[in-house]
């Protein structure tokens, strides 16, 4: 075999070695099933607030001290954060009530009672989600 027979020949082996690698690769990437970043329940304030404690304890060395200084800043955050949400709630609900209008408005009379059912369905799971997310469930 000449040296030009032997070089073309590689280059071949080379070219058909990368289409099996890419190909296996894409065959890799198009069969993976992808990862949920989250597990699919919301985590409670209390559960939070244990797990970020004890991180802060593990990772950041806080003393017993620190920990109870911690938790009244979480407190006093929480405070804060439940007035700035509660003082933007009715503009929230004022837009949501607008929007619910202008979709029934657009609707004809049938489509309006199924979308009542959907409005009402999702009204009752947030009910329950927040039921659940409640520190007082018993």
């Amino acid at each position: 075999m000449t040296r030009s027979h032997l070089s073309l020949s590689l280059y071949a082996a080379l070219i058909f070695g990368g289409g099996i690698a890419v190909g296996a690769l894409g065959d890799r990437l198009w069969t993976s099933a992808p990862v949920a970043a989250t597990t699919g329940r919301p985590i409670s304030p209390e559960e939070w607030r244990r797990q970020y404690l004890a991180e802060m304890r593990e990772r950041v060395h806080i003393t017993e001290d620190q920990a109870t200084r911690l938790n009244a800043i979480l407190d006093e955050s929480r405070i804060l954060y439940n007035q700035v949400k509660e003082k933007y709630r009715p503009e929230m609900r004022a837009i949501h009530e607008a929007q619910v209008a202008k979709v029934k408005s657009m609707l004809e009379p049938g489509q309006r009672e199924d979308y009542q059912k959907v409005l009402d369905e999702r009204a009752a799971k947030a009910k329950e989600a927040a039921e659940a997310a409640s520190p007082t469930k018993k």
